[in-house]
């Protein structure tokens, strides 16, 4: 499988403290590649730094493209996505018009062409669609988003990533607050994503998820990669027994 996200020596730093440390992570098209580990080992600094929130040096590239120079919108239109962990809807509009946020790329220029042939350019509305049926939320497309559950509201989180039909796609802990059945059908659904060659990292507590979905897993610990591998080999390695898996099981 190629890679699409390719990160070398990733370091973050805020004023003395190094909240990573030289990190490298890759992610295939086709795979789901989980990480982990306790809190503050910097998971969220990662995808923060890879999405072009916080100021890092080290490398990121997407399918060989170098990514230093472009700002975060120009990454999301390059092809990365990513959730938050607090979701961050637009209460007040419907669940599609959440979509409809990411899923417009067009510039200025498409306001003059779409009032001489309105209708022609419906690629927006076709990843809108698309997205709903790919997370189940066909038939709340016109519920608002604050009468949604908790779960739905995270389904809307994943599917408005989804709208803006990217490569790679970044998952901040999409697992929080959900129950078994609802975590076992995100597994699902993650692994279908994967399935169609987009490539996707999951952060998340939850180990049945991590290690029952990704096909691998890095862990973090103070900013550092400890351990990467198969879930296997990651859930026996000393390393992440002592650090993470020994003391934090869900």
């Amino acid at each position: 499988m190629s890679v699409l996200l390719e990160v070398r020596g990733l370091t973050v730093r805020f004023g003395g403290v190094v909240a990573l440390d030289g990190v490298d992570l890759d992610v295939e098209a086709g795979s789901l590649v989980g990480l982990i580990g306790p809190n503050g080992a910097g998971k969220t600094t990662l995808i923060d730094a890879v999405c072009g929130f916080v100021p890092c040096s080290g490398t990121v590239a997407l399918a060989g493209a170098p990514l230093h120079a472009l700002a975060p919108h120009e990454r999301a239109r390059a092809g990365l996505a990513r959730t938050f962990q607090s979701l961050e809807l637009f209460d007040d509009l419907t669940v599609r018009e959440n979509l409809l946020v990411p899923a417009e790329r067009d510039r200025w220029w498409s306001i003059g062409r779409d009032l001489v042939r309105p209708g022609e350019h419906d690629e927006a509305g076709a990843a809108v669609d698309q997205a709903l049926v790919t997370t189940g939320l066909v038939e709340r497309g016109e519920r608002l988003a604050i009468e949604l559950s908790s779960h739905e509201r995270g389904l809307v989180a994943l599917a408005r990533a989804l709208a803006g039909r990217p490569r790679v796609l970044l998952l901040d802990e999409p697992g929080a607050g959900l129950d078994d059945a609802a975590r076992a059908s995100l597994g699902e659904r993650l692994r279908v994503l994967a399935g169609t060659g987009m490539g996707v990292l999951l952060v998340d507590h939850d180990m049945t998820l991590v290690l029952g979905t990704c096909d691998r897993v890095t862990v973090l610990d103070v900013g550092r990669v400890i351990a990467q591998g198969q879930p296997e080999e990651v859930r026996s390695d000393p390393a992440v027994v002592e650090a993470y898996l020994g003391s934090a099981t869900t």
